[in-house]
């Protein structure tokens, strides 16, 4: 962005809250400063006092970081549906209702920050007002951005129309109402803290099925796509995409439905966690390309992701998923999107046949619950039109549902970590053929992800040496495959659903 340079204005320390001695003259400030930084656009707001406007009445106040939560309307205060996220983007949408003597003209729209007690920041935006507000017409509200930067801890708002032209000759017989929620009044937002970030290990996957040795698009324009549509979707501050220095040599064949060769590339990925170091707090998805083009191998229709249903915030090994990694805007990263949601113990949405659709979804058909606002673009997502990522329809968006679940995982494995005895548990992934293969064992605190199952476990010779409660994970997108996950123990095999593995 083009710096801007701004007149000398009136620095007030105390609004503020910078030091500086009481009864001294303000100081002029001369600065240059990015349009977009937060001081630039307070001192801005600050130097540039201006009448209210009449004529205008406002009637609500939404709030949008993804999905819309209304904080006032039509005279009543509101609870907002969903969470606030700490220090995440936020557009702030001034509703009004027009008198009848309204003249048409440009107004300024302003959104002050306190926190305690103390001016934190001021933004403002201007728009030309016909009439009065609409729901799904933007241009009829007045919009107000504010980075996540301000958007902290205890902070409150206070909504303010003014004039643009200072000078404007005012018609209006009555004042309105410019000003809420009052003089010396604030809104409440009580944001949720919900870490920094949602961190993900992208490993390159090196394809040898076909000798061709392709490798999938991790360019830095690659990855900030991936990054823009992680952080539209999902209720985070930030999306921190990591590239593993070194790929993931594959000769797994993947065809474009052969679900065994998908859930056997996906192990591959989950067992590598170890091997690139990755984080517990990090989810790994391995990207690949297993044609030349991306229509070369789904022209026909294909899978173009798995990924481990991660029931438990306990256990990171299931933070783990695989997708196409064909380069591009609109395919390879909302594959990420949803894939990665099931990483987050989503399933699915009900809609267009997906499998094992929550029965909890509030809207059968999958359709979003609520508005959506796509904060990359400044653009309204309709209930009416989209649908919920986590089903199989399109288009779609974020559900409040599926934005709420999200706000509550992402700050589970951002949070601390779980306390207790460490328990080491066994891996045996169960292919969509009916095929066993142990994986590695896994050590932590907490539970594995999964419903709880009866084992038989085996001795070498192929007596039972007891019994024991297991745990079962199916593959998001697969029936009839998944994890089960054993405590560890001096047996050599398990008898699950009348299927005996291999020994360990």
């Amino acid at each position: 962005m083009t710096p801007i340079r701004l007149r000398p204005v009136p620095f007030v320390p105390a609004l503020l809250a910078l030091s500086g001695a009481a009864g001294c003259e303000a100081p002029l400030v001369e600065f240059e400063c990015i349009h977009d930084e937060p001081m630039c656009q307070t001192i801005a707001v600050l130097a540039d006092e201006r009448p209210y406007t009449r004529g205008l009445d406002v009637s609500g106040v939404y709030l949008y970081q993804g999905v819309e939560n209304q904080l006032y309307r039509q005279g009543i205060a509101v609870t907002p549906d969903w969470p606030i996220i700490l220090e995440r983007d936020a557009e702030f949408r001034i509703m009004l209702t027009a008198h009848d003597d309204w003249d048409a003209r440009d107004v300024t729209g302003r959104v002050y920050l306190y926190r305690g007690g103390e001016l934190l920041a001021a933004f403002q935006a201007d728009a030309f007002l016909q009439g009065s507000s609409t729901d799904y017409d933007l241009s009829s509200s007045i919009n107000v951005r504010v980075p996540g930067s301000v958007f902290i801890e205890g902070v409150v708002y206070q909504i303010r129309v003014v004039e643009k032209d200072p000078e404007y000759e005012r018609h209006e017989a009555l004042a309105g109402i410019s000003l809420f929620p009052g003089e010396d009044e604030f809104g409440v937002l009580s944001p949720v803290d919900v870490g920094e970030s949602v961190r993900i290990l992208v490993i390159p996957i090196r394809y040898d099925a076909d000798g061709s040795g392709r490798l999938p698009d991790t360019s830095d324009t690659q990855i900030g796509i991936y990054e823009r549509s992680m952080w539209a979707y999902y209720p985070t501050p930030a999306v921190e995409i990591e590239v593993a220095a070194e790929p993931l040599v594959t000769q797994t064949s993947v065809s474009a439905n052969d679900t065994v060769g998908w859930a056997t590339l996906l192990m591959q990925v989950a067992e590598a966690r170890d091997q690139y170091r990755a984080d517990d707090d990090q989810y790994i998805y391995g990207a690949f390309e297993p044609a030349e083009t991306f229509q070369g191998f789904c022209g026909g229709g294909c899978i173009a992701g798995m990924s481990n249903l991660a029931t438990s915030v306990a256990d990171p090994y299931f933070r783990s998923s695989i997708g196409l990694g064909f380069p591009g805007e609109g395919g390879s990263d909302l594959t990420m999107v949803h894939e990665v949601g099931h990483a987050h113990g989503r399933l699915h949405s009900p809609g267009c046949g997906a499998a094992g659709a929550d029965p909890s979804y509030p809207i059968p058909s999958g359709l979003i619950d609520v508005v959506g606002y796509d904060l990359r673009d400044d653009t309204l997502r309709s209930p009416d039109a989209f649908y919920d990522f986590m089903s199989y329809c399109s288009p779609y968006w974020v559900s409040g549902f599926t934005f709420d679940a999200l706000a509550s995982r992402i700050s589970m494995v951002n949070g601390a970590m779980a306390r207790g005895t460490p328990r080491s548990w066994s891996t045996l992934w169960i292919h969509p053929d009916g095929s066993m293969v142990w994986g590695q064992d896994r050590t932590f605190v907490g539970e594995p992800s999964g419903e709880p199952v009866p084992v038989d476990l085996l001795r070498a010779d192929g007596e039972v040496y007891g019994e024991a409660e297991a745990f079962f994970s199916p593959l998001a997108d697969v029936e009839k495959a998944g994890v089960l996950s054993v405590r560890a123990g001096p047996w050599d095999a398990v008898r699950f659903t009348n299927h005996t593995s291999p020994s360990r």
